[in-house]
């Protein structure tokens, strides 16, 4: 079971959750977030109302510079793998102080959503500051160097709000990887937040590096206090902070397969963290972080983002 971290405590009273999700699982919950349940089920209305449009009208904006939508089987997470039969829209780019984004380069569907859109990436953002501003923290990274640290997540980054549907599966059969809708991969960027919807399970870790058969699913975890915010968030690293932190941190292993049953859509709602372009992926000065070794590639944020999107669409 994965540990439920309560981000609105002081760093001292989660450290000890912090330091064992982050170095071991990298996968947590987060509760102590404050959105709303009816903002969150909003959101997810939104989302089915887009993926419901005609498809020329979706075909209209496609994928470019991570921005735009990305139709059914262009991506290929796991390159063992079938490539991946969803679709997605992302948002950006995102000013992290606002939440805002350039409304009128988006699908003028979502415009009447402008205001749902820039609240939910400001509330996450919100989230993912407070969240690495704990983990610095917890790692004994030097309080005086915390502040600068945590400014790579103020400025333009390339933050990613996105939107999934995997239709269901009645009618679909593959030849193979029938199970399988996101191959298995881990993220790119800092760290990535995914809201949670009851019913709507399928995300599965491996924690276990040899054995790719060893997978542990993620069951929905209900909120403590609904009139007071919505389900705990789930959050997992990824490989800019585990590369950032020479492998104290752990970006793990996931994938997303078909729930028991195939015949309903399910809806996804990531936000994708990552900090300024030109962020310096040199190690941080800590008793937990290794030193650089000699060979680590000298690679900003924005260039290690790069690397990884060829990856998936080449």
């Amino acid at each position: 079971m994965l540990q439920v971290v309560d981000i609105s405590k002081k760093t001292e009273d989660i450290t000890e959750q912090l330091f064992e999700s982050s170095t071991n699982h990298g996968f947590l919950f987060v509760k102590g977030h404050g959105i709303p349940q009816s903002h969150i089920e909003n959101l997810f209305k939104v989302s089915a109302e887009y993926f419901a449009l005609d498809q020329s009208v979706k075909d209209k904006y496609p994928i470019e510079n991570n921005i735009g939508y990305t139709s059914f089987n262009q991506e290929q997470l796991d390159a063992r793998k079938t490539k991946d039969y969803k679709e997605a829209y992302n948002f950006g780019p995102i000013n992290s102080t606002t939440g805002e984004i350039p409304i009128e380069n988006h699908p003028e569907f979502f415009q009447k959503y402008n205001d749902l859109i820039t609240k939910t990436n400001f509330y996450l953002f919100e989230v993912a500051k407070q969240l690495f501003v704990h983990l610095l923290k917890t790692l004994k990274i030097d309080k005086d160097k915390i502040p600068e640290i945590a400014k790579c997540l103020t400025g333009d980054t390339h933050t990613i709000l996105r939107f999934l549907r995997y239709p269901q599966m009645r009618s679909l059969k593959e030849a193979e990887n029938d199970d399988i809708r996101a191959g298995a991969h881990t993220d790119y960027g800092l760290l990535t937040i995914l809201f949670q919807q009851e019913g709507q399970q399928g995300l599965q870790l491996n924690l276990n590096k040899e054995d790719d058969q060893d997978w542990l699913p993620i069951a929905f975890q209900p909120s403590d206090d609904i009139s007071k915010e919505g389900a705990p968030l789930v959050v997992n690293f990824g490989d800019l902070l585990q590369f950032w932190t020479n492998g104290t941190i752990k970006s793990t292993i996931h994938r997303v397969v078909i729930p028991e049953t195939r015949l309903k859509d399910r809806y996804s709602i990531v936000f994708f963290v990552h900090p300024q372009d030109k962020t310096s992926l040199e190690g941080w000065e800590s008793k937990y972080i290794p030193k650089d070794e000699e060979n680590k590639p000298q690679v900003n944020a924005y260039e290690h983002l790069l690397m990884r999107l060829n990856e998936t669409y080449s």
